[in-house]
């Protein structure tokens, strides 16, 4: 999915984020030239927008 105002993951325009079954997490910004993942050792029951990855993938933005 492509960044939007429903899911912000991450500053730039330019971004592709993906969430899988538990709480699993991609993020792809073409702009900033990084990929980030997250995968837990243990389900939750968020389909989209766990945030145990939706939090790193904030702080890796901050970061930056």
């Amino acid at each position: 999915a492509l960044r939007n105002e429903a899911m912000p993951m991450g500053p730039n325009q330019n971004t592709l984020w993906w969430g899988g079954a538990g709480g699993s997490t991609i993020v792809v910004d073409q702009d900033a030239h990084l990929c980030f993942s997250y995968v837990m050792n243990q389900m939750d029951n968020h389909i989209v927008g766990d945030p145990r990855g939706v939090s790193l993938g904030f702080a890796l933005f901050d970061a930056l």
